[in-house]
């Protein structure tokens, strides 16, 4: 895992497009759920939007499969986490996950 962690950083802030169309699912998988927030809410990294992307896509997973997926556990773990950042950009996913959680029946998959 911290092979995987040192990898995944790497990659972050280097300048090599994500290796493939689903890439972001590969990285939701992976359990390194803190390391994309801090990636998400680093404005310095140049795939932030990416670690953004994948962030709500993890919550619209947990939403989808009503937890079967992603766990609720791990998203209230996440928001939980996402609660100390300062990042505007973290700020308005956590505000948006929580009313999402809250209001699944307004989950829109497009």
């Amino acid at each position: 895992m911290d092979d995987t962690r040192a990898n995944v950083r790497t990659w972050s802030y280097d300048d090599t497009p994500m290796p493939s169309q689903d890439f972001d699912l590969t990285l939701i998988s992976l359990g390194i759920n803190d390391l994309l927030l801090e990636l998400a809410a680093d404005n310095s990294c140049p795939k932030q939007q990416d670690f953004l992307s994948c962030l709500y896509l993890l919550v619209g997973d947990a939403v989808l499969t009503k937890g079967e997926g992603t766990s609720f556990a791990e998203i209230e773990t996440l928001l939980n986490l996402a609660e100390e950042e300062t990042n505007p950009l973290i700020k308005t996913w956590l505000q948006r996950s929580r009313h999402l959680l809250s209001h699944p029946d307004t989950f829109d998959y497009d």
